[in-house]
């Protein structure tokens, strides 16, 4: 580990919830050692919880989605061991997407593959559990709509950057049927409410004929 990074290291235990659903904290995490189990459901309600997924592999980056889009959490991450990880602070999201190209695709296409696969789970949850499903149908309808933006954000990031990588991220995601479909989504005050200002400016920059 690199020294700089020592600052950021945190430890959980059996059972310690890491990220709670619905939470507005912005903090993401780098996945040291250990297994964190990913859960559905009201965090009041632990009883009614459903498994959804786990993440188990060291590098693994999670909780970044609240970060990049500034919106309140859609799982709870708990413990199921001793974990570690790298806790680092929200606001250095765009900075080490911006410069650190190669983490920052990383933790893009760590993002991208995440919302496709936590929104195809949420279609399991809403056929399983009848007591959820109203909520999962809408955590679904949102992890589509998030899964768009997160699209016109990393296209809007690589008209600056033009790198080979993000571009294949991008057409990877542009063959997605999560982008077919939905409410239509508009370059308005909504849209930008809450994006990191450097990536607001990029996004306004690459659709101008658009926001004209």
């Amino acid at each position: 580990m690199h020294e700089e990074y020592i600052k950021y290291l945190k430890v959980y235990h059996n059972d310690d919830v890491i990220i709670s659903e619905g939470g507005k904290d912005q903090d993401f995490f780098c996945l040291l050692s250990g297994t964190v189990a990913i859960w559905k459901g009201d965090p009041d309600n632990k009883p009614e919880w459903v498994r959804i997924d786990e993440i188990s592999e060291s590098g693994t980056y999670f909780g970044e989605m609240g970060a990049l889009l500034q919106e309140p959490r859609t799982a709870t991450a708990v413990a199921v061991d001793t974990v570690k990880t790298l806790k680092f602070p929200g606001t250095m999201l765009p900075q080490m997407i911006l410069k650190q190209t190669k983490l920052g695709l990383k933790l893009c296409t760590a993002l991208a593959d995440r919302l496709k696969g936590s929104t195809t789970k949420q279609q399991n949850v809403i056929m399983q559990r009848n007591e959820i499903r109203d909520d999962a149908t809408q955590q679904f309808l949102h992890g589509k709509e998030s899964f768009q933006k997160l699209f016109m954000i990393l296209t809007a990031i690589q008209t600056q950057l033009q790198h080979p990588f993000l571009k294949t991220v991008i057409e990877y995601m542009s063959r997605d049927t999560l982008l077919q479909g939905g409410r239509k989504i508009f370059l308005d005050d909504e849209f930008f409410e809450d994006i990191p200002e450097e990536i607001s400016d990029l996004i306004k920059k690459a659709y101008a004929d658009i926001l004209e």
